[in-house]
């Protein structure tokens, strides 16, 4: 199977604290310009606060191995702008050493 990118992505990690000490998530780029193939789902899931349901953008993502993609990072897609939360990483391995599934979902 060959790894064919669709998009190209920075990768985003760090938190700092705000005026008030909460800890927020901050845009400080790790790595840039990543070859990334994301193909999105959409979903309704219930909604915490309200019960109701609400519509909910999931990704897949596939990257190269010792890509340095972690949970919780934020990737922006360069061609879209789009921000995307990685939820989870796994390897996908046929043989050797396989590239890198990302599930994630479009943050707002």
């Amino acid at each position: 199977m060959t790894f064919m990118p669709t998009t190209r992505v920075t990768v985003m990690r760090g938190t700092s604290a705000d005026e008030n000490d909460d800890v927020i998530d901050t845009m400080t780029p790790v790595a840039v310009d990543v070859p990334i193939s994301i193909v999105q789902t959409t979903n309704y899931a219930t909604g915490p606060e309200t019960g109701r349901l609400v519509l909910v953008q999931y990704a897949d993502g596939i990257v190269r191995p010792r890509t340095d993609v972690r949970k919780g990072d934020r990737l922006r897609d360069q061609g879209t702008g789009q921000v995307y939360v990685v939820d989870s990483v796994s390897s996908v391995k046929v043989f050797m050493q396989g590239d890198l599934r990302l599930k994630m979902r479009l943050f707002d």
